[in-house]
C-alpha cells in the first residue's frame, strides 16, 4: 500500500522538503536557516521596536527620509556617464568606480584582490538589451 507523505515548509525561510521519517524534524533542513522554530511563525514586531530598529548597513546620508549607500549615490551622480560603459560590469566601492569590464571574471578577480566582503556590482545594458522585456 503506498504511503502518503506531505510536504513540510519552514515558516521562517520558506524552504520546502519531504520528511524522511514520520517524526517531526528538530530543525529546518535548509543549511542557511537551520532554525529549531521552523514550524512556528515569526511574531510581528511591535511598532515601538520597528521605530527603534536601525539598519545594519551604514548609510552615507539621510535626506527627505531616504537612507542610501554611497554606491547608489555614485550611480545617481554619474547616470549620464553610464553610456560610456554599455554591456560592461561596474564594481563600485563607496563613491569610486574600481573596475569596469565586459568580462565578469575580471570584476570577480578585482573583488578578491581588494578583499571586498559585500561588493556592489552593476551591469550597464546595451541598447539592444535595454529595449527588451524579461518575463
Amino acid at each position: 500500500m503506498p504511503r502518503v507523505v506531505s510536504e513540510l515548509r519552514c515558516l521562517r525561510c520558506g524552504y520546502r522538503w519531504f520528511p524522511r521519517s514520520p517524526k517531526q524534524p528538530a530543525h529546518c533542513p535548509n543549511p542557511r536557516c537551520n532554525s529549531p522554530y521552523w514550524n512556528r511563525p515569526r511574531r510581528k514586531k511591535s511598532i515601538q521596536d520597528a521605530k527603534t530598529h536601525r539598519s545594519r548597513r551604514p548609510a552615507t546620508h539621510a535626506q527627505a527620509g531616504k537612507i542610501e549607500p554611497a554606491e547608489l549615490d555614485w550611480l545617481e551622480e554619474n547616470a549620464a556617464e553610464l553610456g560610456r560603459y554599455p554591456g560592461e560590469w561596474l564594481l563600485i566601492q563607496g563613491r569610486e568606480l574600481l573596475v569596469h569590464n565586459r568580462d565578469f571574471s575580471v570584476v570577480r578577480a578585482a573583488v578578491r584582490e581588494h578583499k571586498i566582503c559585500s561588493p556592489f556590482v552593476f551591469y550597464v545594458p546595451t541598447a539592444e538589451e535595454s529595449n527588451s522585456v524579461t518575463i
